[in-house]
Parts: C-alpha cells; structure tokens; sequence
C-alpha cells in the first residue's frame, strides 16, 4: 500500500529525542519528502509517530557487537523485505510495515533478541543527518502490511529463547498467544522475563523453591503488565 501521509516531528539527532514532552504526540501531517527535510534541518532529526500511522518498524541493529541480520538468519526467520526501509546512522537496518486493521500494539519497543526490536511508537528517519532511504524515497515505495504468520514466528522464537534460560523443563511462562496480548497491553518488554526466568531456574537447581512455586511465581508475573519482577520472586512474596 502506497501511503501519501505520514506525521512527523522534530527531534534532536544528538540524542534522537523528540525536541520537546508533546512532540510526538502533536506530530505533523505531512505529505512530501520536502517538507521531512525541513523539519530535519532544523534540529538535525526529524521522526515519525508510527501509532499515528498505524505502523511498526523491524529494527535490525548491528552495533556493540549484536547483528540482528545475522540473528534471524541462524533463527531461520526471514522477514518480508518488499516494503520501505531504511540505513540508520549507525548502519542498522529499519524495515517498515503497517499493522493489521485488528491489531494494536501498545509497547513502545519490544526486545525480542540480541540485534532484533520492535518499534511500536516512534522512530528517526531519513533525511535526519546519517540516515539513508533503501531503494526509493518513503512517499514512493509501498509500506507492506506485517504477516502476522512473521510476527507469531518472532514470537514463538521469543518464547523458545526464554525456555533455553531455564534449568528445568517446567519453567516456560508464556506461549505466542500470551506475548501477543501482553504487547497489547503495553507490557513493558518481552526481555524484563528473562531475568527472572534465570533466577528462578537457579532457584529450582539449587532446591531453593519447587517447580511448581518457579510456575506460579510466572504465571503471576505474566497477568500484571506492569510487573517488577524482583518483586515476583518467591522470597519477595
């Protein structure tokens, strides 16, 4: 689908932040590369509000050691590559998709993997300094919409990740169905499990706690969208 509106702020390329609390919010309708360009020259940076837009971004880094290129190729996921995208300034990779009708995702960024995150809020885009547009400019390729077969594919990979955390084979606290509808929710990032999925696997090597206590400490954790997951383990109770 060839969109020809997108809202766009003003941000800082210093830090990447919006230049003021409400900009994101009082994003800009615009409807031609230019106009982009002149928002950036100001500030350095200009952004999209990607809820606005009904949008998601795959951001692929490759930085500090993390290649979320090469992460998926070894999970065996590959994404849909016929849409816009983009070179970030530190040479990650931006791949944009509108979300389904049905679907909203209230996360602002979701941490499936080392290198591989999703961009549910806002996001710097070319022709901020350092940025680069793929093939064709945003207003000229088709944005494709995200195949829920892909995202349920991350998501049961996710689920796969957090299962190779524990020490034994009780400890699995979500399944695809439950990620999607937390992310829905808003909870917070798929990755604030992981800790508490190691402590707990610890404490049930150790004999510390049963494995039937690791599961109910999880399934707690899972109902409360805002959970602080020290705060799930047992001696926390």
């Amino acid at each position: 689908m060839l969109m020809t509106t997108f809202h766009a702020y003003q941000a800082s390329l210093g830090t990447k932040q919006p230049i003021s609390s409400t900009s994101v919010a009082a994003a800009k309708a615009v409807t031609a590369t230019i106009e982009l360009a002149r928002m950036a020259n100001e500030f350095g940076a200009v952004g999209l509000n990607l809820q606005a837009d009904h949008l998601i971004v795959l951001d692929l880094d490759h930085k500090d050691g993390n290649d979320g290129v090469q992460y998926l190729q070894k999970a065996g996921l590959t994404p849909p590559l016929q849409t816009y995208f983009e070179q970030t300034a530190n040479g990650s990779y931006h791949f944009f998709y509108r979300l389904p009708a049905n679907l909203t995702l209230k996360t602002p960024k979701i941490n499936l993997f080392p290198g591989v995150d999703l961009l549910t809020e806002a996001v710097i885009i070319a022709p901020s300094q350092g940025y680069k547009q793929g093939d064709v400019d945003l207003f000229t390729k088709p944005i494709q919409e995200l195949p829920m077969a892909f995202l349920n594919d991350l998501l049961a990979k996710t689920d796969l990740e957090l299962t190779d955390l524990k020490a034994v084979a009780p400890l699995k606290p979500w399944t695809t169905g439950a990620l999607l509808t937390a992310l829905q929710q808003g909870f917070t990032t798929i990755t604030d499990f992981k800790p508490l999925v190691a402590q707990l696997a610890l404490l049930v090597t150790q004999q510390a706690i049963a494995p039937t206590v690791a599961k109910a400490a999880l399934n707690w954790a899972a109902h409360e969208p805002n959970f602080d997951w020290q705060q799930a383990l047992p001696e926390n109770w």
